[in-house]
């Protein structure tokens, strides 16, 4: 593997996804496999593994990190890892990996601020002094080592710094070139209650930038245990819990093994493991399973679901789509009525404003259908409602430029105006969708139409000259879909007109941008949804 394959950087949030995991140890001279469960580790939310000390349960840990593991001869482990979807071996790209292990390699006759300066110096050569000195300060403060930083390490033999202000070195050293993932092995071990609870408060503000930490922790009171966002229980290798802290109770009280009151919960799993029979160990490794596989299919469970209802619904729903209809004709006729027999002198503007002017009171409904959505399963209703409302608007388009293409006159090719006008509708279609999906409410939603609509007019060049707008704001014709929908009915109706050369120039349109013009407005019309779809996952909550 290449050492660029094995870059990571730190985005705002790292995913860990382990599959494949094996530990093969010899049993009278055969190898005996042990599948492992494969799970995802996501950044910016702090995870232990709890476990007792045992030979096992280290080679757990270390069989997280993706590094091998030999405590027992003849083993070995193998594991594939992906960060952020990217395949990754942890040994090849170590300098985006820290690990601290139980026990540190800190020299006693040191002080905190000389080995993390020692470390900085170490992996950071090309860095300015300067800069590697303000580093060190920042960890030492982040980290709580002020007051001891000029104090010895220390051991057996040379009294020292405490157990929490060492364990709290150890992490700085390993902190010096910013790792996007770290693992900590036993970082409480030693500590009393006080200074781990301390130390795990550290790890969760450094996870709050998006670094994905993972702690493996002997035995963690109840307040040390609450601090985490996830745990990850294993038995055997297996996964048989997975997922938030706050829900763990619950989910072990539906497999019929409540918390006792006032129990520490990791204590009582930890126990349970040790003490149930394999057959419902293995019984709550395969239930994990089937839920984590049972996940995965539940979006597209949702979306075929979702989809179905909806076009049912608008067959259905007679009323609304004859409506539509009637609307579609009755606008476009008028149009067709007004500018009857224009030719190619107007073409362009008018569908553009007619189309603008249709599809905003469309897009008014949807905001509508968007906002009254937020306690379903967002992702899968978006995405259905999507997949119907835009063939809708293609034969919408299709009608409105079948009854204005005949009334007006035009001359370009119909199946390029249909295209721009369709690209057009879909578009700010998908612009009063995002703006639905930031809304609080349908009426505020409503309300925003014309904030929606006005730009589209003033920026697309025909009310104000583009010179004439202030600098500043000269930036927003770069989103205007009407302007690049204007552009392309120009070219269809006069790129073979006599003196159509003239109106192409006198409007600031080139022909030779003609398919840039178009990936630019569908990049706006998925821009826009997927906006909208992230500000409708910030805000929603599925109840599927």
């Amino acid at each position: 593997m290449r050492a660029s394959d094995n870059q990571v950087n730190a985005p705002s949030r790292i995913s860990l996804e382990y599959s494949n995991m094996k530990y093969e140890v010899p049993i009278d001279g055969n190898p005996r496999k042990v599948r492992r469960s494969a799970f995802t580790i996501t950044g910016g939310r702090l995870i232990f593994i709890p476990g007792f000390v045992t030979r096992r349960r280290r080679s757990d840990a270390n069989d997280i990190d993706g590094r091998k593991n030999v405590s027992v001869k003849g083993s070995t482990v193998s594991v594939n890892l992906k960060v952020n979807g990217r395949g990754i071996d942890p040994v090849a790209a170590k300098r985006e990996f820290a690990y601290v292990m139980s026990d540190d390699a800190l020299l006693a006759t040191s002080t905190p601020y000389e080995c993390i300066s020692f470390a900085a110096k170490m992996r950071l050569p090309r860095m300015k002094s300067q800069e590697r000195a303000d580093k060190v300060d920042h960890l030492i403060d982040t980290l709580g080592l002020t007051k001891c930083q000029s104090s010895l390490i220390g051991n057996e033999n040379i009294k020292g710094v405490s157990s929490g202000e060492r364990k709290r070195t150890a992490v700085a050293v390993e902190l010096v070139h910013d790792p996007p993932i770290m693992f900590l092995d036993e970082p409480t071990s030693g500590l009393d209650s006080f200074s781990a609870y301390k130390l795990v408060e550290v790890l969760k503000e450094l996870n709050a930038n998006g670094r994905c930490i993972v702690a493996t922790i002997h035995q963690p009171s109840s307040e040390v245990f609450h601090l985490f966002d996830d745990v990850l229980f294993l038995w055997e290798g297996y996964c048989i819990y997975h997922g938030p802290v706050v829900e763990v109770e619950d989910y072990f009280a539906r497999l019929g093994h409540s918390v006792p009151e006032s129990f520490n919960p990791a204590d009582f799993i930890l126990f349970l493991t040790q003490t149930l029979e394999s057959e419902e160990l293995q019984m709550m490794a395969a239930k994990w399973s089937e839920r984590e596989s049972a996940s995965l299919m539940e979006h597209k469970v949702q979306f075929v679901s979702l989809w179905k209802r909806d076009v049912k619904g608008f067959f259905r729903d007679t009323n609304s789509l004859r409506a539509r209809l009637a609307f579609t004709v009755f606008l476009n006729l008028l149009f067709g009525f007004i500018y009857l027999d224009s030719g190619g002198r107007s073409s362009g503007y008018v569908l553009g404003v007619g189309e603008s002017v249709g599809k905003s009171h469309v897009g008014a409904l949807t905001l509508l259908a968007i906002n009254n959505m937020f306690s379903q399963a967002q992702g899968a209703y978006f995405l259905s409602k999507s997949c119907v409302e835009i063939p809708v608007a293609f034969v919408q388009t299709g009608v409105s430029v079948a009854i204005l293409y005949n009334m007006m006159g035009l001359n370009g090719p119909f199946l390029e105006i249909w295209l721009a006008v369709f690209l057009l509708a879909s578009a700010i279609a998908s612009t009063a969708v995002m703006a639905g999906c930031f809304a609080p409410n349908p009426k505020t939603a409503m309300e925003a139409g014309p904030l929606l609509f006005v730009p589209q007019i003033l920026f697309a060049g025909f009310f104000v000259d583009l010179s004439e707008v202030p600098a500043f704001l000269r930036w927003v014709q770069y989103l205007c879909s009407l302007k690049y929908a204007m552009n392309l009915l120009f070219i269809a109706e006069f790129s073979d007109h006599p003196g159509g050369e003239e109106v192409l120039i006198s409007n600031d349109v080139e022909e030779d941008l003609k398919w840039a013009y178009i990936l630019l407005l569908l990049a706006l019309l998925i821009v826009f949804r997927l906006v909208g779809l992230v500000a409708l996952t910030r805000k929603a909550v599925t109840v599927y």
